[in-house]
């Protein structure tokens, strides 16, 4: 098909045409050219004559070209090819017009009609055909609309011979309907593409020997009449062409190749001399002279589309197709050797090296993008068994059965065969580049996104120069965020910041580079690496939208870091750190406030920020190590003044909480009940539980913050200090019965208190008593079953105690799906308990039960902690100490 597009021998059909034919208005052009073909129909309004008919043929072809689904372009080219045979029976029909001006119409239109019978609506197919070697594409759909442009082309021919021998008794009559060169040309090109149509015939039917032979006879015959009586160029050059294909179609290939060089060397169009080129390598590769095919295709197969020129480009195609079939030669010539190697092992090993450099080559061929990879797959795969054994595969071999395989949903296989090939030793780094994105995007459709931001992140950091490097950093950054998101995980927001980083320093031009800037520093400040963090906040630039918050996030990180050293330093260290720390962040408090009230431009958010360093500051100055309590106190003074009631409602819990921590440490334990009793004590009932809320979750926060940060010994030091001051706030409660419900949210938060600081007895008396008033509050089971487990962790005795809280807990159907932390904590931990009481096949089962169903088994940390249990229940009971298989039973 590509040969019929570089004909390039336009056809000047002209049709003889009333007086009254419609005109051809641009308007009427835009319909044709848009194919709007219920509007031009309208407009023509049924009329009947030739070019009416012809216009409406070609708008249903451009209709259908514009079409999406394959389905509708067949139903619209069908409608195209009736309008064209209306057209043909209108100009054979056409009344008053000369017999001779009607014979070159009709065969102009029969022309048309087989150019869009075997070019338009064949070509896809034939363009597949040919350059899979017949391997893609619908041979049965192109041979049967090649044999129907066989019967119009030997019609055009049989009726236009005659008439173009003795054109001179005609001339007068073709020249006033402006069909002289019209008939001219038909005598030429009617003939070569019905030689052309039957040599595609041929090749796209193999499995008919007799009507194959037949179709090539009657294709060379008329050739060889054209080239007898063609002129010198164009014309000829085309011919030796055409016929250089039927010779290899024959296996005649010494005339093949002559024919072929004339048209290399004629004095014609030097893009068919390109096709004739390629052809003759084809050909040469075919006979198997295989070092003889690659010289001849190797000037073609070195040309990029770069350095063509705009003429060049019009041969593109074959450019293309040389450096496939330079590929192929190697492979074919493999597959020579080996069938006359008479099993040596000389010549298996060259024979699997010339294969190597073929599969390589084709490798190369397909990273081009647009069709040659799926052309490449069918080369690759033809030789290939899908299921053999992957160490038995090269890594380029490897790539394609596994793109095959995710193309047949056959995700899992596929990425086994992505590992195994990005686990080979690869010198070629566009290839082990185009392995490692698929494995991340194999590993991204089985959901498995830590396996595949691992992939995307390798191809990011070591291969940088590679085409798909910039996305898989993209994809790194993305799948990383939300593996350290769904975490938690400080190792994973390291991961993240490697991420990021590689993202700013190796890739300046990438689009995401500036959300880059600002997502590493965030991610290092998760990653615990404080002191890193507050250098990268510091490079983000003043105009950033970002750069208010990162000034607060420097302080912060400051503050944090000198958190996670109190007991690494020597107390006096510590404190003149902490000290300097405390000091920075009421330095920005009081520079953010500034920037707030005169509006300036990125201060957006430097009230709240202010705010918050305020209140860190006073955290860290009555903190244990520093123990600042009178500072504290200061630098909350006017907090309530000088902020808006917005920003003091939403933090006034950490504001209650960090004065009542002073007051305490300055033993004014009347001024820190007062403190809470006279702010609550101005609050309206209706409003006392949102207060209250917010007072007991500015001590959880912290309490929560230290947990995080592993400081367990911390944790429960200060939950032994809040415990009074949530007694006071339960006191207070107590006073009113209006405010029973803001009691028991205290009462929840003392309890919980209690088992923070390792005071079981209290906390349960709390707990059981709140279960008394609603014994099915979940985070009443919730708290009571943690209790139980502790004390049962002291004396096997209550272990069935503890189990049986666990089971009340799990009871509730509903708990995986609305709280499924909760129900992987309460299965985890009752199966700890079960396993306490020495049942450990019990535990093997019901694990492996959990992972049959749900093999994520909650994510992490709880898969993490639920396989450290299973291999313990293996151990306990002498099986094997191996995970069970996902999916397996």
């Amino acid at each position: 098909m590509r040969t019929a597009a570089l004909v390039m021998l336009t056809l000047l059909i002209a049709a003889a045409r009333a007086q009254d034919a419609p005109e051809l208005t641009p308007e009427v052009d835009k319909l044709i050219r848009e194919g709007q073909t219920a509007a031009l129909e309208s407009r023509l309004a049924g009329a009947t004559t030739p070019v009416a008919l012809e216009w409406t043929a070609k708008c249903w072809v451009n209709a259908a070209l514009r079409s999406q689904k394959a389905a509708e372009r067949e139903e619209r080219l069908a409608e195209a090819e009736k309008r064209f045979r209306r057209w043909v029976a209108a100009c054979e029909s056409a009344r008053g017009a000369d017999e001779a001006v009607r014979t070159v119409s009709t065969a102009a239109a029969r022309m048309t009609l087989a150019r869009f019978l075997s070019h338009t609506w064949a070509g896809p197919d034939i363009d597949e055909l040919e350059v899979s070697s017949g391997g893609r594409g619908n041979a049965a759909h192109a041979v049967r609309l090649l044999e129907l442009a066989v019967v119009e082309l030997e019609k055009a021919a049989t009726a236009i011979r005659p008439l173009a021998d003795d054109i001179g008794r005609y001339e007068d009559a073709l020249f006033a309907a402006e069909l002289y060169d019209t008939a001219l040309r038909l005598r030429f090109e009617a003939p070569f593409h019905l030689a052309r149509a039957r040599l595609y015939i041929a090749q796209f039917e193999p499995k008919d020997a007799e009507k194959r032979a037949k179709a090539l006879r009657s294709a060379e015959l008329g050739l060889q009449q054209l080239i007898a009586t063609a002129p010198d160029g164009g014309p000829l050059q085309h011919c030796r062409v055409a016929l250089g294909l039927v010779f290899r179609e024959q296996r005649r290939f010494e005339d093949a190749e002559r024919e072929l060089r004339r048209a290399i060397t004629a004095d014609g169009d030097p893009l068919v001399a390109v096709q004739a080129q390629f052809e003759l390598g084809r050909a040469q590769a075919l006979a198997g002279r295989f070092a003889e095919a690659r010289t001849t295709l190797a000037p073609l197969a070195a040309r990029t589309p770069d350095s063509l020129t705009d003429e060049e480009r019009g041969a593109l195609f074959y450019f293309n197709c040389a450096k496939l079939w330079d590929a192929l030669s190697y492979i074919q010539e493999a597959d020579a050797k080996r069938r006359s190697g008479g099993g040596s092992a000389i010549v298996a090993q060259q024979a699997e090296q010339l294969r190597a450099t073929g599969t390589a080559r084709l490798g190369a061929l397909g990273a081009m993008g647009g069709p040659w990879p799926a052309i490449v797959q069918h080369y690759v795969l033809a030789s290939v068994d899908m299921d053999a054994d992957p160490k038995t595969l090269d890594p380029q071999q490897l790539l394609f059965v596994a793109q095959r395989l995710a193309e047949q949903d056959r995700g899992a296989e596929a990425a086994a065969q992505l590992t195994e090939a990005a686990a080979r030793p690869l010198a070629d780094l566009e290839l082990r580049g185009r392995i490692l994105f698929e494995l991340g995007l194999a590993q991204h459709r089985l959901n498995n996104l830590r396996e595949a931001a691992v992939a995307f992140e390798t191809l990011a950091a070591q291969i940088r120069s590679h085409a798909r490097a910039p996305q898989a950093a993209s994809n790194a950054f993305t799948l990383w965020a939300r593996v350290a998101d769904q975490s938690r995980e400080k190792a994973d927001y390291e991961r993240l910041a490697g991420v990021l980083l590689n993202l700013v320093q190796s890739y300046p031009d990438h689009e995401w580079r500036l959300d880059a800037a600002w997502w590493l520093p965030v991610a290092l400040q998760a990653a615990g690496r404080y002191s890193e963090a507050v250098e990268q906040f510091g490079n983000v630039p003043q105009g950033s939208p970002h750069w208010e918050e990162a000034q607060f996030r420097r302080v912060q990180c400051a503050r944090q870091e000198i958190e996670s050293l109190r007991d690494a330093l020597e107390p006096a260290a510590y404190s003149t750190r902490a000290t300097g720390v405390a000091q920075r962040l009421r330095e920005y408090a009081t520079a953010a406030q500034q920037r707030s009230a005169a509006g300036a431009a990125g201060g957006a958010g430097s009230a709240r920020w202010a705010a918050e360093a305020r209140i860190a500051a006073a955290e860290l100055l009555s903190a244990p190590g520093l123990e600042q309590h009178q500072p504290a106190l200061e630098t909350l003074t006017d907090f309530e003044r000088v902020f808006d009631a917005g920003t003091v409602g939403e933090l006034i819990g950490r504001v209650l909480a960090a004065r009542i921590r002073a007051y305490r440490g300055l033993r004014q334990f009347e001024q820190a009940a007062r403190t809470v009793q006279q702010y609550l004590e101005a609050v309206p009932v209706e409003k006392a539980g949102p207060v209250l809320t917010l007072v007991a979750q500015g001590m959880q926060e912290e309490l929560e913050r230290l947990r995080r940060d592993g400081k367990q010994a911390e944790a429960r030091r200060l939950a032994a200090e809040a415990v009074p001051t949530f007694q006071e706030l339960e006191r207070w409660c107590q006073r009113d019965p209006a405010r029973a419900n803001d009691a028991r949210i205290v009462a929840l938060g003392l309890a919980g208190m209690h088992y923070t600081a390792g005071q079981f007895d209290e906390a349960l008396a709390i707990i059981d008593r709140l279960l008394a008033a609603d014994a099915n509050n979940g985070n009443y089971r919730r708290l009571h079953a943690l209790i139980l487990t502790e004390r049962a962790d002291q004396d096997v005795a209550l272990v069935e105690n503890a189990r049986a809280a666990w089971s009340r807990l799990l009871s509730d159907p509903a708990l995986r799906t609305k709280s499924p932390d909760r129900y992987w904590e309460a299965r985890f931990q009752l199966l700890r308990l079960t396993l306490r009481l020495g049942k450990a096949t019990e535990v093997e089962t019901a694990i492996r039960q959990e992972r049959v169903w749900f093999p994520e088994m909650g994510g992490s940390p709880w898969k993490q902690r639920f396989e450290a249990l299973y291999a313990e229940a293996t151990a306990a009971s002498g099986a094997p100490a191996t995970a069970p298989a996902d999916g397996s039973k």
